[in-house]
């Protein structure tokens, strides 16, 4: 009996398992699988549009250049991509395995478009895009969570110009980069969002090659805005009017260029956009892929339309498709930065070798279990927007398998070679070193040297050597012990200052100090809870200060971060003090005493939790800060006051041609004052051609105003640059500045010292225009400002209400 069991049990098996054989046969013959590449190159093409019959269904490649078409309607291929030939296959080429297609790159000439009478079609489809825009949109959701995988590798591509044998240097690159990447980083990480601002991302897995430190970890996720239907689209740190957003029609020239007809009966239409003719904005050029079934970007390919001499070029990609709830959301992203290494700054234009090479930056993120509206609890988002789990948890089986399908032997390879170099030159230890230079520090072991010290200027002190140290991580991440030296070659003065650190938690974000400081402070001026260093628009109103007081402070400060766009800290300081009456030879002394708060408020400021630190990895698009003092009668403090000060700058964008800048300033003391807590006017006039100081009053002396109340405004509209689409190189901007200001001085007060001041109660008005950019030299660029004073306080002398300024600026701070 049991003999014929098992008989029987094998032939059942042998019929399943023939019956499986016939069913997968077919089913693996219903579909053909291909992928399309770059004929010179090799690399895969991203949502390449491919028709397969004579009723214009198709579909479109994915991000690695993958397609499948079902082999029942497949008659033939048409594979069509902007910039390439487009390439026909007949039904034999399909059965080919594998089936790879091969397209050739021509020049795209942008020629001029002739428009006739009739409704642009491409114009109506649009209008539907936009009219659907907010229901598309991904960040219109009230959450979302995704998995993603991310990996950012840089390798090398020739140029279009010929190689010749003697180019070695390019030849052993471009060999170099078949075997193995430069630079590669890979990311795992879990991303929960819920509006109306909370975020958190936490870092699962990561390495980068020749690192370990994870703060460098993450470069390869901020290159790209995560929607295409914001109104300005984020590439690097450069921002550019969307062709989706909401005045898309006005600026940008659409034109249908194909439709396809998806398996699941939608259409699909291809549409080019660019910006239209004469639009000076900073615009974009590229296809969209438009799905009828809701009218959304199925795929999205951009690049900048105008591209600087020495910036790079930036391709940037994205694929959406629908969840099963029906909510369109992203499923690839993917950013391309070719940098022509003759334009790098460091690079010699006689050597022709680097005309023929080109690095190229290349992030790719897949985003996986991916659920819309999802239920979140207060644990999903701590206090910073990205955190780093160092690896503690495993991976779900499916995550990992994804990241084995999407590495190769070249990876590999990179990680060998590259870790064994960064080993042996120390890379980790040399990019720790350069990240603390950038931040004023220069490690020397456990002490760091403050090099922003070392030189410094002012009208009243003149120039000024001195000497910076401060004990770092390297001896405790719980505290830090300093101080300084400077010494002043015109008012002939040594000063300096000592402090301790406490860091309780090990992080910078929670400080207790305690420090000692003479120093010479202006008058009238303010302070605070903001770096001010060179890397700031402000800094160049420092070299113009004259009017100063001498103080010698004691204090006690505690800095706290409750959430990650506020910082509060609390204050409490005893000075002896000494200043001159602005045109008197008499000298006075006073004790202050004070206790205060002060305040830093960035909404939207993003920070990322490393092991080594807190880092700020996307800045905010407005800081408030608030000062509040109050004079008490601890340690002989002679003064009973209190005094508010409110600052707050914004970026935002009122057209599309350029940025609006605005600072609002403020104050308000009471009490018994003393002179050098009054408010000075904040303006910057030392003479008729002098450095620009922006957002200060150009036209206003130094000083020339005193007030107890006052409020300011300052605003900066960038018009864009002119000659955007040529290809001079020369791309100045212009801007538009109006200022004004209102400050009122008590009677009280301007009756307290020798000389009366004066105040600007009825109103301080100035305009001017600047033009930036002019001389652009790599890290600075150069501009120009001419500035007209005029309203109640114009001089009686017309010539006497101009200044004409200087701008230098850094390229990649510019406020």
């Amino acid at each position: 009996m049991s003999l014929t069991n098992s008989k029987i049990n094998r032939i059942i098996r042998l019929v399943i398992t023939g019956w499986a054989l016939l069913l997968a046969l077919p089913l693996h013959a219903q579909t053909i699988s291909g992928r399309v590449l770059d004929e010179e190159t090799g690399e895969p093409l991203p949502f390449v549009n491919i028709v397969y019959n004579s009723r214009q269904e198709g579909t479109v490649s994915n991000i690695d250049g993958y397609f499948t078409v079902p082999s029942a309607k497949a008659a033939y291929l048409r594979v069509s991509y902007m910039g390439y030939r487009t390439q026909y296959l007949d039904k034999q080429h399909l059965l080919q395995k594998p089936l790879l297609i091969r397209l050739l790159p021509t020049e795209i000439q942008l020629q001029a478009v002739n428009v006739f009478p009739g409704k642009n079609p491409a114009e109506t489809i649009m209008e539907k895009v936009l009219r659907n825009r907010k229901k598309n949109d991904p960040d219109e959701l009230n959450g979302y969570r995704y998995t993603a995988y991310n990996r950012f590798w840089i390798t090398t591509e020739r140029t279009k110009k010929t190689l010749f044998p003697t180019d070695t240097t390019a030849i052993r690159l471009l060999q170099r980069s078949k075997k193995q990447h430069l630079f590669l980083i890979e990311t795992i990480s879990r991303k929960n969002t819920e509006k109306p601002n909370r975020e958190h991302e936490e870092i699962l897995q990561s390495r980068v090659s020749g690192i370990q430190n994870p703060s460098f970890m993450l470069l390869a996720t901020q290159l790209q805005s995560f929607s295409v239907y914001r109104n300005q689209f984020q590439l690097l740190n450069q921002e550019f009017l969307s062709p989706l957003s909401r005045n898309a029609i006005r600026n940008y020239l659409f034109l249908l260029r194909d439709t396809l007809y998806s398996p699941e009966g939608d259409s699909l239409f291809v549409i080019s956009f660019q910006p239209r003719k004469n639009r000076n904005f900073n615009g974009m050029t590229g296809t969209l892929h438009i799905n009828s079934n809701g009218y959304a970007v199925e795929t999205f390919l951009s690049r900048p339309a105008h591209i600087e001499k020495g910036t790079p070029e930036i391709n940037i990609r994205q694929k959406y498709n629908r969840l099963p709830d029906g909510h369109w959301f992203p499923l690839e992203l993917d950013t391309e930065l070719k940098f022509h290494l003759n334009e790098l700054p460091a690079a010699k234009s006689s050597d022709s070798t680097l005309n023929k090479v080109q690095l190229v930056g290349k992030s790719r993120t897949y985003l996986m279990q991916r659920e819309a509206n999802p239920v979140f609890t207060a644990k999903d988002f701590p206090k910073n927007a990205v955190t780093y789990s160092g690896d503690k948890q495993p991976l779900p089986a499916n995550v990992q398998q994804f990241r084995e399908r999407h590495t190769s032997l070249l990876d590999a390879e990179t990680y060998r070679v590259i870790d064994s170099l960064g080993r042996a030159s120390h890379l980790e230890q040399k990019l720790q070193t350069f990240k603390s230079v950038i931040n004023g520090k220069v490690p020397l072991g456990p002490i760091d040297w403050d090099w922003k010290r070392l030189v410094s200027y002012n009208r009243y002190e003149g120039l000024k050597l001195g000497l910076g140290l401060e004990t770092n991580s390297g001896l405790s991440r719980y505290f830090s012990i300093g101080g300084y030296g400077t010494y002043g070659f015109q008012d002939k003065k040594i000063r300096h200052g000592e402090w301790l650190n406490l860091f309780p938690s090990g992080y910078r974000d929670l400080r207790l100090q305690f420090s000692y400081q003479d120093e010479n402070m202006e008058i009238g001026g303010n302070d605070f809870l903001e770096k001010r260093d060179l890397f700031q628009p402000e800094f160049f109103r420092d070299l113009l200060i004259r009017h100063m007081y001498a103080t010698r402070r004691y204090s006690a400060k505690f800095l706290f971060r409750p959430l990650q766009t506020l910082k509060i800290q609390l204050t409490s300081d005893a000075s002896d003090n000494r200043f001159s009456v602005i045109g008197a030879d008499s000298v006075r002394k006073y004790k202050l005493s004070r206790v205060g708060i002060q305040l830093r408020f960035a909404p939207g400021e993003k920070t990322y939790k490393a092991p080594d630190g807190i880092y700020t990895f996307r800045p905010a698009a407005s800081e408030w800060f608030l000062n509040a003092y109050r004079g008490v009668p601890w340690f002989d403090g002679q003064h009973s006051f209190t005094k508010l000060e409110l600052k707050g700058r914004m970026k935002f964008m009122l057209t599309p041609s350029g940025t609006t800048h605005l600072t609002i300033k403020g104050g308000d003391v009471t009490g018994d004052v003393p002179y050098p807590e009054l408010f000075n006017g904040n303006g910057s006039y030392t003479s008729n051609f002098a450095l620009l100081a922006p957002y200060s009053f150009a036209t206003m002396h130094m000083n020339e105003f005193t007030s107890n109340q006052y409020a300011a405004l300052f605003i900066r509209q960038s018009l864009g640059k002119l000659f955007m689409h040529s290809n001079t190189g020369f791309h100045p901007e212009i801007l538009l500045v109006q200022n004004a200001g209102v400050g009122k001085l008590e009677d009280k007060y301007r009756n307290a010292y020798q000389q009366s001041p004066v105040d600007f109660r009825k109103g301080y008005l100035e305009s001017g225009l600047e033009m930036d950019n002019l001389l652009p030299t790599g890290l600075l660029s150069y501009g120009l400002g001419v500035y007209y004073r005029y309203g109640p306080y114009a001089l009686p002398n017309s010539s006497d209400n101009w200044a004409f300024k200087i701008g230098l600026f850094l390229n990649f701070q510019k406020q």
